[in-house]
């Protein structure tokens, strides 16, 4: 069995879409903020489906400008916190060592690089894909006395990906130790479980990328803390669905507003039956799969993930047996 399960919840979308009235936007926005603390993994916001169809999210652009309004200072604001003020030189093998200890750091770095296991391996490919991460990634960074898994030094952060050891509570009060000395060095530390990365490493990394950005690089001498689940995420991802481009499009903006990626993935959906199909999407099979096309190769370029939802793979409720 494995240890680790990934947990969705679609309530806000899903649910409140087939609610007889219409949710204030305001309640809609503290639902999420209240799922975004039991520990779940992702949460499904909202839909950027047409008000016509479903007014019940007709407020999808206001919804997600409550969670997350506009930084103060206006433009650009969102990222150039993140800009390295400290001058510390990058290369910080040093840091009191001896030589002699030096050379014994740096050969254990570039053995360890020699070294990785499968999920640092799986990872690492991810993480190395500067167009998908739009940041430089090192592996096995000799930092003082200690050698980083994962290492981003324009965001002066480092990334751990940790196993079943590291569960006992030796192990994890050296982890803190280690952080905390980590931290004094003006350096953020996100550690993430293998049985994360075996699961999706591409989401992973995408969302150390996201957790990044969110960051206030002028509070970076304390640790990122990890969810009652410990799976190392400071906070679920978001996602929305979306029927065409223009449902995608809102997405864009959406991240636009918060100068950040505040939504991380789009769902998209149909059906094993025609009949569903049409009722649900107002277009047969064939028509919403061409819908996709453009969303997903828009999508790529943006560096979002995508779900796709397939209904009625058993059985329709308008034809039956599928």
């Amino acid at each position: 069995m494995p240890e680790y399960v990934r947990i969705t919840d679609v309530s806000p979308r899903d649910g409140l879409q087939n609610e007889p009235g219409i949710i204030p936007t305001t309640e809609k926005v503290r639902l999420v903020e209240l799922l975004a603390q039991t520990g779940v993994d992702e949460i499904e916001v909202t839909s950027f489906v047409s008000p016509k169809w479903v007014p019940q999210l007709g407020d999808a652009k206001e919804v997600l400008k409550a969670l997350k309004p506009l930084p103060e200072g206006g433009v650009g604001v969102g990222f150039s916190r993140l800009t390295n003020q400290s001058g510390q030189s990058d290369s910080s093998v040093a840091l009191g060592q001896s030589p002699a200890r030096q050379r014994i750091t740096l050969d254990r770095a570039h053995a360890l690089r020699h070294a990785m296991n499968g999920p640092e391996h799986a990872l690492w490919n991810a993480l190395n894909d500067r167009a998908r991460m739009g940041f430089k990634f090192r592996r096995q960074h000799p930092l003082g006395p200690f050698i980083l898994d994962f290492y981003c030094h324009e965001l002066r952060l480092a990334v751990e990906v940790d196993g079943c050891t590291h569960r006992n509570a030796d192990a994890q009060g050296y982890d803190a130790e280690r952080d905390t000395w980590v931290a004094s060095q003006g350096i953020r530390t996100i550690r993430v479980s293998n049985d994360s990365v075996i699961a999706d490493p591409i989401m992973v990394a995408l969302r150390i990328r996201d957790i990044a950005l969110a960051m206030d690089a002028g509070d970076a001498s304390q640790p990122t803390p990890t969810l009652p689940s410990g799976r190392g995420f400071k906070a679920p991802m978001l996602s929305a669905l979306v029927p065409n481009s223009l449902g995608f499009q809102g997405v864009v903006d959406a991240n636009r507003f918060a100068y950040r990626r505040l939504i991380s993935k789009v769902s998209v959906f149909t059906a094993a039956s025609e009949t569903f199909s049409k009722k649900n999407t107002n277009a047969t099979i064939a028509e919403t799969l061409e819908r996709f096309r453009p969303v997903f190769t828009a999508a790529h370029a943006e560096g979002l993930l995508v779900r796709a939802y397939i209904s009625c793979v058993i059985a329709c409720p308008f034809e039956g047996p599928i």
